[in-house]
């Protein structure tokens, strides 16, 4: 007989997986909603307004021209929207919509509203990557768009007053404009005058935002949490720096400071693992965050502040050695696993959005003291003096399991192995999380050649779209694994939370001295059936073996192909990268067009071979690599 009320029962998955969130961490949350179902935000941080002095005003221009050209407002990497005189900061550009009750405390606004639509494209000007852009410009010699900057920084605090309108819902969308601004002001430092008393403003009235729920960001065990204590941290550090002669200011900077740095240590502790893999499972977040902590790195550097722990300095250098494990060393791009919202910050040289190669190597420089020349990074330009002086004495301690890789398969806590042939490399996601899984992926396969994501994953498109990009962009049916009875690996509990995580059965790893082998990984879903994924290199590429039990009837195997020409054949396809040919049992092979989306909000078609087998069997493919 159980011991759970009967009315308890029926919720089981969802207490279930809520306990692996963490009860603290559901606490946090809960403590959050607790608060603005209250109104405690709103009597705690009142809409105000921002001074008005012209001292307070004007940021690096005192005598702001309203631009003459338009100049384009890109928003995700990929869309761009010519701007005559200043963006509209409550619209979603997409689809012309702006947000109701502007004015009203951020606490009231909706983060899922039907019309809105995606709240991300509402928030995507308010990040300040257009400043950065400017601000490069300027650097190089455009110093006209001085006037522009002035003009967009000006316009978006009398349209955005303290704590009115959904641009200050959320801290760590708060954060990244404060972190941006901070490396504004040091990018044009020697090419424009920064006016400390309107930029410490600014810094500080965001920080108060960010600091009273810093706790839901730590109970997010994401992004927000280490984002959040990096512009604590760091804007802490700027408002001591200017805050002579004004005792109160000083103290607030030393708190900001203090709780940022603590928040930091204890957050990259919890949220990298072992391995190096960061709890979202994502390169592109693991991007995000490591952008984030080379950043704060670098201003403790050029301020003089005390070093982190060991601890910390240990889980960057693995974070940085696991995202160059990911990148594809031909073209600087990395599988498109995991969730993917668009971010890619201080990118102020105007990199592509797939380049994950220049970031990189400023991570590698910053905290593992090597790597390829960064040149192409605006860090490696404004922090050169700092990327110079070699890793502090707590990130140099000698700890040789800090040496090893995720790709010798001999650390897999974040669930990702790997193995290499000549000009290639194959990915495999383990089941298994440790944090909460966005993706229904286990035993997904990858694999790149001469540059190339022959095998791949689909990707994210959006957070808030229709009920069908909705179900699909995380399903089993947007990644190469095999999908029974037309179910899910895990069912929906909820937008941002599944029931039944899948559970890494065996796995098992057998290595080649050429970086070769072979990896072998067992699953079973919350329905009792299993799948056994066999990967190994061969001498003209890859095979995988499908071993499928259980009581399902149906099972269909996907390969999400790179979008080539494809010519079909009775047991598979062909391009000019690869031959892709299936062997089973009474099993049927089929070509299918799908979606991908490798920028967030775009979407293009990528042809999909599909094996179809009734009944338990074993299905093996054969990649022959061109």
């Amino acid at each position: 007989m159980s011991l759970l009320p009967r009315s308890l029962l029926s919720r089981r998955p969802l207490l279930t997986a809520l306990g692996r969130l963490g009860w603290d961490n559901v606490a946090r949350v809960a403590f959050y909603r607790a608060q603005l179902k209250s109104g405690w935000f709103e009597r705690t941080l009142p809409v105000g307004k921002w001074p008005t002095t012209t001292d307070a005003r004007w940021f690096f221009e005192r005598d702001a021209r309203p631009p003459p050209v338009p100049e384009n407002l890109l928003l995700f990497g990929s869309f761009a929207y010519p701007i005559e005189d200043a963006p509209a900061w409550s619209t979603n550009y997409l689809n012309g919509v702006s947000v109701e009750g502007r004015d009203a405390h951020w606490s009231r606004t909706s983060d899922f509203g039907e019309a809105l639509g995606d709240i991300k494209c509402v928030w995507e000007p308010s990040r300040f990557d257009w400043a950065l852009r400017f601000g490069w410009r300027i650097r190089n010699g455009e110093r006209q768009l001085l006037g522009t900057l002035e003009h967009w920084l000006r316009n978006w605090c009398e349209e955005n007053q303290p704590n009115a309108g959904a641009n200050w819902k959320c801290g760590q969308e708060a954060s990244i404009r404060v972190m941006h601004l901070l490396f504004l002001v040091d990018l044009l430092e020697g090419h424009a005058a920064a006016n400390d008393i309107a930029i410490a403003g600014f810094v500080r009235t965001h920080l108060e935002r960010v600091l009273p729920s810093l706790h839901y960001a730590t109970g997010q065990s994401n992004n927000h949490a280490t984002s959040e204590a990096v512009a604590l941290y760091c804007g802490g550090v700027y408002l001591k720096r200017v805050s002579a002669g004004d005792a109160t200011l000083t103290r607030q900077a030393e708190r900001f400071e203090k709780r940022g740095r603590r928040a930091l240590e204890q957050n990259v502790a919890a949220l990298i693992m072992s391995d190096g893999t960061f709890a979202q499972y994502s390169p592109v977040y693991h991007r995000l965050m490591l952008d984030t902590l080379v950043f704060a790195e670098l201003q403790r550097r050029r301020h003089g502040g005390a070093a982190f722990s060991e601890r910390l300095y240990r889980c960057m250098a693995a974070a940085t050695r696991w995202l160059a494990d990911m990148v594809d060393p031909v073209s600087g791009n990395v599988s498109n696993v995991g969730s993917n919202d668009g971010a890619h910050l201080f990118n102020a040289a105007g990199l592509p959005y797939r380049d994950f190669k220049s970031g990189l190597s400023v991570a590698c420089r910053t905290f593992i003291g090597e790597g390829e020349d960064a040149a192409a990074h605006a860090f490696a330009t404004v922090y050169a003096k700092e990327l110079g002086e070699g890793l502090p004495p707590a990130a140099t301690t000698d700890n040789p399991a800090d040496q090893e890789s995720p790709a010798t398969g001999s650390r897999l806590d974040g669930g990702f192995a790997m193995l290499s042939r000549p000009q290639g490399r194959a990915l495999l996601r383990l089941p298994g999380y440790r944090f909460r899984p966005a993706q229904c992926d286990a035993n997904h396969l990858d694999v790149w050649h001469k540059g190339v994501n022959v095998l791949r994953d689909a990707g994210t498109y959006s957070y808030n779209t229709d009920a069908e990009r909705q179900a699909f962009y995380p399903g089993v049916n947007a990644h190469n694994t095999v999908q029974f009875d037309d179910r899910q690996q895990m069912p929906n509990l909820s937008r941002f939370l599944y029931a039944h995580w899948t559970e890494r059965q065996h796995f098992e790893v057998k290595r080649a001295p050429d970086g070769g082998g072979a990896l072998t990984s067992t699953m079973t879903d919350y329905c009792g059936n299993t799948h056994t994924r066999r990967v190994e290199s061969s001498a003209t590429g890859w095979i995988v073996t499908d071993k499928l039990e259980g009581p399902f009837a149906q099972a269909t195997l996907r390969w999400r192909l790179a979008p080539l020409e494809w010519q079909a054949h009775e047991d598979g396809t062909e391009s000019s990268l690869c031959r892709v040919r299936i062997d089973g049992s009474e099993g049927r092979c089929s070509m299918a067009v799908a979606t991908e989306s490798t920028h967030y909000l775009q979407e293009s078609n990528v042809p999909v071979l599909e094996y179809s087998v009734i009944g338990q069997g074993t299905v093996v493919t054969h990649l022959e690599m061109y």
